[in-house]
């Protein structure tokens, strides 16, 4: 920039704009020298963080070699394993809601077959009100018929395969 100074003088007109346009590119260079100096001065180095950092991405490998490939894979295990946490060390609460809706689907069959037992009582007094009938066409007019239904009868029910219970 100074031997553009000295020969500045020899064609001003030519020279001068060509000296003051190298001259504020020199000074912008310079502006930006030290901002860049500045934001440099300013970056923290830690290594405790840079650590912390390399061991956190360590993770994040192993437990996409181990659950997924994606972070929605590894959040769905999670939530998975989440759920199966719960339910057992929520076993009691469970097991308490499961005994309810039990004795709450007992009494339901309990109650349905009450209304069975009274339809098949029903049926049975036709039935044999009709089989008599028929018997006396027959001219077995002393012939009697009755239906007896026992409703204290219980059977077994399944439940589940391999599984049998009685109320």
């Amino acid at each position: 920039m100074n031997k553009l100074q000295d020969i500045a003088g020899l064609d001003p007109a030519k020279l001068q704009p060509l000296l003051e346009q190298v001259q504020s590119a020199y000074y912008q260079l310079e502006d930006a020298a030290y901002q860049v100096r500045d934001y440099r001065d300013e970056i923290e180095f830690n290594p405790s963080r840079l650590d912390f950092i390399e061991q956190r991405l360590d993770t994040i490998a192993s437990l996409r070699r181990k659950y997924g490939e994606t972070v929605q894979d590894i959040l769905a295990y999670l939530a998975k394993i989440q759920k199966e946490l719960d339910l057992i060390e929520n076993k009691d609460e469970a097991l308490q809601k499961l005994q309810q809706q039990e004795e709450a689907l007992r009494s339901r069959l309990v109650k349905r077959g009450a209304e069975l037992t009274e339809q098949r009582a029903a049926v049975a007094e036709r039935l044999a009100a009709e089989i008599v009938a028929e018997l006396r066409d027959l001219h077995m007019e002393r012939t009697q018929f009755k239906v007896q239904i026992d409703p204290r009868r219980r059977t077994a029910l399944p439940v589940k395969a391999g599984t049998r219970w009685s109320s």
